[in-house]
């Protein structure tokens, strides 16, 4: 899984995603949700704050440069901060 991988990644600070071990609802998510069921959803930051954030976005080669879309299957952005 991406997210997995993105977890060990060196230049990545954190990983939400609920399928994870160390989402602090992953539990709970356990509890409610079919097995596996987790969505397709996933946030992460980055190491090197918004320009190292912002180069990651530029060199995406798989997404469009989109606003969040709810029914955008890949809609990568960058959080204020």
């Amino acid at each position: 899984m991406s997210c997995r991988w993105l977890e060990k990644h060196p230049k990545v600070s954190w990983v939400s995603y609920l399928g994870l071990e160390s989402h602090t609802f992953h539990k709970e998510a356990l509890r409610l949700l079919r097995p596996n069921a987790f969505g397709g959803m996933l946030s992460f930051g980055v190491e090197g704050g918004r320009e190292a954030g912002r180069t990651v976005v530029d060199r995406l080669k798989l997404a469009s440069h989109l606003a969040n879309v709810g029914a955008q299957p890949f809609s990568p952005s960058l959080t204020p901060g």
